[in-house]
């Protein structure tokens, strides 16, 4: 009885202990939130994200940075307390993105800082992102640059409105996300384009996202996260009737 009351005793003191010390060090950092709407309609804003630099970090090009969701809103966790320069940066049509707010501001206490932005969006893409979950059929194109999955018409989820003429290559195209693409077991008879990449049919299930620009260099309107593989063969004359 004496052993087990000591360990309780001894348990407690080295908790005590902890919990005194943490609270004698002074947090070092903040949450930084808020909503970011569309100046004109007064909307939720869509394709933006919110960045936060600190020196001397702010040259450096892998700044923290958070994507808006559906509603607008956003939340910067951990940033260090001093001076930071928060940025709203939107996706365009073209280029790799683009500064539409900005602010400095100084953070000297270690509590939640809501910050709310109402931004311009000239010159940025503003189309609603939609996603899409099934079973997706078509023909697929492996390669570094080249990487692409085209539906066929009837599994198809692109819209007339996706297409704004921005594009190098049919709109209708996504990058596909393979997991494990490297452990399966591709058909080796298979036809070639002119770059010498394969072709491939398959059928596929997984989730669409889009449109935007996705894959190397932003060449694709939409992502294609495959789940798993229900079929993958060499093309057919009729594969998508």
């Amino acid at each position: 009885m004496f052993q087990i009351r000591g360990a309780v005793l001894l348990t407690l003191s080295v908790t005590q202990a902890v919990a005194a010390q943490s609270r004698s060090v002074p947090a070092t950092v903040v949450d930084i939130g808020g909503v970011v709407t569309e100046a004109t309609s007064r909307r939720p804003a869509q394709r933006m994200w919110v960045c936060a630099y600190t020196p001397p970090r702010e040259s450096s090009s892998s700044q923290p940075c958070v994507p808006i969701d559906s509603a607008g809103s956003y939340k910067l966790d951990h940033v260090p307390l001093g001076t930071v320069r928060l940025a709203v940066v939107c996706e365009r049509l073209l280029g790799f993105g683009k500064t539409v707010a900005f602010d400095t501001i100084v953070v000297a206490e270690p509590r939640f800082v809501r910050k709310d932005w109402s931004v311009q969006t000239l010159g940025c893409d503003t189309r609603p992102v939609r996603h899409l979950r099934g079973v997706f059929r078509g023909h697929y194109t492996g390669g570094f640059e080249e990487s692409k999955f085209v539906p066929c018409p009837q599994d198809a989820w692109f819209l007339p409105g996706d297409s704004l003429d921005v594009y190098r290559y049919d709109a209708r195209m996504a990058w596909a996300e393979i997991p494990g693409a490297t452990s399966i077991n591709w058909p080796e008879k298979v036809p070639h384009n002119s770059w010498g990449s394969a072709l491939f049919y398959v059928r596929w299930r997984g989730a669409v996202t889009g449109p935007g620009r996705y894959g190397h260099m932003g060449v694709s309107a939409f992502e294609f996260r495959v789940d798993s593989i229900l079929e993958i063969r060499a093309p057919r004359r009729n594969d998508c009737r």
